[in-house]
């Protein structure tokens, strides 16, 4: 049976490696060094954005659990919590001073992890091993090279489109490492879209739309696989459509407790 995790889960393990990162030296170039990014990069924004959406998004989950007003409180404080780590006083203060990034994943990152069973029975997915991960980035890599080599006749820009979305679905898996929520399941709807578009555009006479899509079509059967969500269908196009409601309900924390993972 795979290994689940959740949204606050995930966020906890990304917070870990911060936990024994004492120095000091700025927030941010601490940071930095643990995500192995240069401070204040196109990265490390990118970085940053996805933490700042997760905290949201898990506040969001708390606000639909059946839980007293107070606990609910005290929950969301320490997301917020965690969340102050990565905000601006935090990035340019002394990473070890009391008041600063250390101290407030300390006083979080616990209580956070504990949170994980609740949220958990909101939301839950398979947690991805490092196999698992690098076959995923190794599907992402053959995809960009196989649409790099290959123009379409008619709307390229939708091809262009698709890989800047395989891109973006590649860095948040490699550099944040999760694949439930927030930017990387934006990233994948992303993706489904530009199939739907080249689908609907897509023109008899056009070879390379057709591979295109066959391409496209195989690779989110293979991440829906890889995520538990395996659809039994044959037919590519509606397996897409039905992919993309999927992961559109994801995106709304309110209906995704209707659609957790089942251990096959």
């Amino acid at each position: 049976m795979a290994s689940l995790t959740d949204p606050a889960r995930e966020l906890a393990d990304f917070c870990d490696d911060l936990i024994s990162a004492s120095s000091s030296k700025r927030g941010d170039s601490v940071i930095a060094r643990v995500l192995g990014v240069d401070a204040w990069s196109r990265d490390f924004y990118q970085i940053i954005f996805c933490v700042m959406d997760r905290a949201d998004f898990i506040i969001e989950i708390l606000h639909t659990c059946d839980m007293d007003d107070d606990v609910r409180a005290a929950a969301i404080s320490h997301v917020k919590g965690i969340k102050s780590v990565f905000d601006q006083e935090a990035l340019t203060g002394t990473w070890n001073n009391s008041g600063n990034g250390l101290t407030r994943v300390q006083a979080n990152l616990q209580p956070l992890k504990m949170l994980s069973p609740t949220i958990r029975q909101k939301v839950q997915y398979p947690k991805l091993n490092e196999q698992e991960l690098s076959d995923l980035i190794g599907e992402i890599d053959t995809l960009l090279e196989w649409l790099g080599e290959h123009q379409l006749v008619q709307g390229d820009f939708i091809r262009q489109a698709t890989i800047d979305g395989l891109r973006q679905f590649r860095f948040r898996l490699e550099r944040v490492r999760w694949l439930g929520w927030g930017y990387t399941i934006e990233s994948l709807r992303e993706l489904l879209s530009a199939y739907m578009a080249l689908e609907r555009g897509a023109s008899s006479d056009d070879p390379q739309a057709e591979a295109t899509l066959k391409k496209l079509g195989a690779f989110v059967k293979f991440v829906f696989a890889k995520a538990g969500l395996a659809k039994d269908m044959s037919d590519t196009a509606e397996f897409v459509l039905t992919a993309y409601r999927t992961v559109s309900t994801f995106a709304t924390p309110v209906l995704a407790g209707y659609l957790t993972f089942q251990p096959q």
